[in-house]
């Protein structure tokens, strides 16, 4: 690649039961990638039949110059999918791999925003740009429209990013992790990005951020109540031990987690009692708490974290 207006991207979304999210994110998608020859797009249906391929192509066939490709993946689950993409992708000769989720938007500028990027930053093997968050129904106080982070285009991203926006250079995969794959144990779970971008930059995989290159998510109503935040906290807590007990064994994962969850809800019990508000919620602190806490219960304990089985949205 001799410049940035030379630059290619094959940008991959899994999608499973939400048609008219995955037009939307298609549509705001397509017109970018169309200004320069060479992108493409790779949908992964997640299902137990094809269902969505006449969407996607009738879509496609409106953008001739971008080489959109549907695939089926018929194992269930998050990490089958992604790897299914990630596979195909791989064997394209494009500078970049791209991941994003098809509950999002593409706002204006993002891919000149990742080319220019990716030409001022040639030591970056990842490019990570900001999520906004809208939603049809008003928004809880706990929940901001931006994730706040002060970060800067060009900031070292250490530890891991998410797959809701963001490029991989193809050929730091083939070069330095030829094998490196999404963990397919964390089934329903979710945290198999975090996993995987864990893996690569304790491989060296060095990331940066693209302040300009922003993603809208449309947060579903579901998600907006307290019940759902909670379950989140939980998660994320769950699959930290989880992703611990697979790589060390659940001795050392216990040693590591429990007196951990003994604290944390310890915690919980004294913002509990003490009340104290965050984020217009009286409580919450000791609720987040508690919820962390069970998760890494859970997770010791050996319980299946089945988050994402079922689907919501449309």
């Amino acid at each position: 690649m001799s410049g940035s207006e030379e630059m290619t991207v094959a940008v991959t979304l899994c999608t499973r039961r939400r048609p008219q999210m995955l037009k939307r994110c298609l549509e705001s998608l397509l017109p970018q990638l169309s200004s320069r020859p060479g992108n493409s797009v790779l949908v992964v249906e997640n299902d137990d039949a094809e269902k969505v391929r006449p969407l996607v192509e009738g879509i496609a066939g409106q953008y001739p110059d971008v080489a959109v490709r549907y695939l089926f993946e018929p194992r269930l689950g998050i990490p089958h999918a992604r790897n299914c993409a990630l596979e195909n992708a791989l064997g394209t000769d494009v500078d970049w791999i791209g991941f994003i989720d098809d509950d999002e938007t593409i706002e204006p500028g993002w891919y000149d925003a990742m080319v220019s990027a990716a030409a001022a930053l040639p030591e970056a093997d990842v490019l990570n740009g900001p999520v906004l968050y809208k939603a049809n129904d008003p928004m809880p106080p706990w929940k901001p429209k931006r994730r706040a982070n002060g970060r800067q285009t060009g900031d070292v991203i250490k530890g891991f990013v998410a797959t809701n926006n963001t490029l991989l250079r193809r050929q730091w995969i083939v070069q330095n992790a030829p094998e490196l794959r999404f963990d397919e144990r964390l089934k329903f779970s979710g945290s198999e990005d975090k996993a995987f971008f864990m893996t690569a930059t304790s491989m060296g995989c060095k990331i940066r951020y693209v302040a300009e290159a922003c993603v809208t998510e449309w947060v579903l109503s579901d998600r907006l109540t307290l019940e759902w935040l909670l379950a989140d906290k939980s998660r994320v807590a769950s699959n930290d031990v989880m992703r611990h007990r697979l790589a060390h064994g659940w001795g050392s994962a216990a040693f590591r987690f429990g007196p951990k969850a003994a604290g944390l809800y310890a915690e919980g019990l004294w913002h509990g009692m003490l009340g104290t508000e965050k984020n217009g919620v009286k409580g919450l602190k000791g609720k987040i708490r508690r919820a962390r806490a069970a998760g890494f219960a859970r997770s010791l304990f050996g319980l299946p974290e089945e988050f994402y089985k079922n689907i919501s949205g449309h």
